[in-house]
């Protein structure tokens, strides 16, 4: 730097300096030094008077605001400031030149030659003659544009994440893993139902917020966090001061001193409450399809054993027709032969006969099916001779049973009480049972039927020793079409449906004990009549309820 180019400053600086500072060669050089350390500075500095004339800038100065040095010191700052900021300058220098304030340090803008705008931070303090006159202002400037956009842009984003906190409802919080203090927001807060001075502070305030199910798995995950610095990811429950059960998901992260001790753990918190109840819903959805699709299928798998047995049995009913429709066609033609003797007719009616109700009780029992179906099965109530039933039904059995090589006895209680039910159907039902019995059990066994009084019902029962009926079959054993060997079937399978059906009529209850080479018991009651009734006769139809897996397989 030369004289020339700080003669403007030169004339005016020294005004300000003790006369005859300046006396020597050697004062002389070491000035020109002293403002050759100031233009080459890395800050700006410059000095200027009252009215805010450049007297002398640094070559940094220059460099910030965009100007020569020449344009500089031909100008005032007033004329490169920005304009909103200029008022508070000028007030400033006032206080300055008054002495209300020893300096200023602000930050404020210029506009540069080509129009662009610096921002700088400026400190301005005055400087004064041996009589405490102003002599002129001296000023440091820094460029802190960037510094100015990074903080305009760090606000920006600061601003748009607190608007997308808010937005998402997401709470932010920050614990000091060496205090054990909490700090969170206001959202965190709404998040938790809490008022703002209710805001928690540490570790335990929390936890004590957290459902009482899920405390202790989220205390364990803070514990390791603050041991081990692991990462934080948690769903819970809170019940917040309304009363109402909310879900949270929150996330943290875990940072470390230098020597890997854990110093902090910053992180967000969201309401999940409405992911929760969704997937609830879709788990319902799903198990819900799966009930119902076991359904169908089991429905689909009922329906077609319901057909194949229906088909099967439609086989033994065409079958059991057919025979005894041919036996009474061959006695017929047998009939009309020349010469038959009325020995051999009679013989013959009788097989025509026998055989005509074989095929009428078939038929009979498959329009009890039906009605049993269709709920239009009646029974006529009335009160009714238990042991005379019984030993009625017997009676009919006993050249079987004889024929057959088995015992058949009886074995009543005494004073049996006389029941309310239809007579025929009662009938019909033990000897369903019976002739079952008969039927099922090897030659030289033994068929029982015994009857006693129990509570408000008569029990009675059909027992004998033959083969028994597995466990895997007790429950079908009531079905309709049900046969206990289907390799040599014996009637259509609808003589249990039936009884149970009729049973249930009577509202009463049926029910089969059997162990495997033990034989069987069947046993169903009968409710008794009350005894201010036991000396009048009843005569009520009642329909016989359908029985319950009634599926219209005729």
């Amino acid at each position: 730097m030369t004289n020339t180019r700080l003669v403007r400053s030169d004339r005016r600086a020294l005004s300000a300096t003790p006369a005859g500072f300046v006396t020597s060669a050697a004062d002389r050089e070491a000035l020109r030094g002293l403002w050759a350390t100031i233009d080459l500075a890395p800050i700006g500095i410059c000095h200027f008077d009252i009215n805010g004339h450049f007297l002398l800038v640094n070559q940094r100065l220059c460099d910030i605001l965009g100007y020569s040095r020449k344009q500089l010191l031909d100008r005032t700052f007033q004329e490169i400031s920005f304009t909103d900021d200029l008022p508070g300058c000028v007030a400033v220098l006032t206080r300055l030149v008054t002495g209300d304030i020893p300096t200023f340090n602000h930050v404020k803008r210029f506009v540069r030659a080509d129009d662009s705008v610096v921002w700088t931070r400026i400190s301005v303090s005055p400087v004064r003659d041996d009589k405490g006159e102003l002599a002129f202002f001296t000023g440091i400037a820094e460029d802190v544009t960037e510094e100015h956009r990074t903080a305009v842009a760090r606000g920006e984003a600061e601003e748009r994440l607190r608007v997308a906190l808010e937005a998402s409802r997401t709470g932010t919080f920050r614990w000091d893993l060496r205090t054990n203090e909490l700090a969170w927001d206001a959202n965190l807060d709404a998040l938790f139902g809490l008022a703002r001075e209710q805001t928690v502070h540490t570790l335990d305030e929390f936890l004590a917020l957290v459902h009482p199910d899920d405390r202790s798995r989220v205390a364990a995950a803070c514990k390791l966090c603050a041991r081990d610095g692991a990462g934080f990811d948690e769903e819970f429950r809170v019940t917040r001061a309304d009363g109402a059960e909310r879900w949270l998901c929150d996330k943290g992260q875990v940072f470390m001193d230098s020597g890997g001790r854990p110093l902090y753990m910053t992180g967000a918190c969201i309401d999940v409450t409405g992911h929760r109840r969704i997937e609830l819903d879709l788990r319902t959805a799903a198990q819900e399809r799966e009930r119902l699709l076991t359904l169908e299928q089991d429905a689909r798998r009922h329906a077609e054993e319901a057909t194949a047995l229906r088909d099967e049995v439609l086989g033994i009913v065409a079958h059991d027709l057919r025979n005894p429709v041919h036996s009474i066609l061959m006695s017929a033609s047998a009939m009309l032969e020349p010469g038959v003797t009325s020995d051999q007719r009679r013989r013959h009616i009788g097989i025509i006969r026998r055989t005509a109700r074989g095929m009428d009780r078939l038929i009979r029992d498959l329009l009890d099916v039906r009605r049993l179906e269709a709920g239009t099965l009646e029974v006529r109530m009335d009160i009714v001779d238990v042991t005379g039933l019984i030993n009625e039904t017997v009676e009919g059995f006993e050249s079987e049973a004889q024929s057959r090589g088995l015992t058949l006895a009886c074995d009543l209680g005494i004073g049996l009480p006389p029941v309310l039910g239809d007579h025929d159907r009662l009938v019909q039902v033990l000897s369903n049972l019976i002739g079952n019995a008969l039927k099922f059990t090897p030659r030289g066994g033994h068929v029982g039927v015994h009857a006693h009084h129990v509570g408000s019902h008569v029990e009675i029962s059909v027992t004998d020793d033959g083969p028994g009926i597995p466990p895997r079959t007790l429950a079908r054993v009531f079905d309709r079409f049900w046969q206990a060997d289907r390799r040599s079937p014996s009637g259509a399978g609808l003589g249990l449906a039936i009884a149970r059906g009729i049973v249930d009529a009577h509202g009463g209850h049926i029910w089969v004990e059997s162990i495997v080479d033990h034989g069987s018991a069947f046993r169903f009651t009968v409710p008794c009549v009350p005894p201010e009734h036991r000396f009048r006769a009843i005569d009520a139809t009642h329909p016989a309820a359908p029985p319950p897996d009634a599926d219209r397989a005729l």
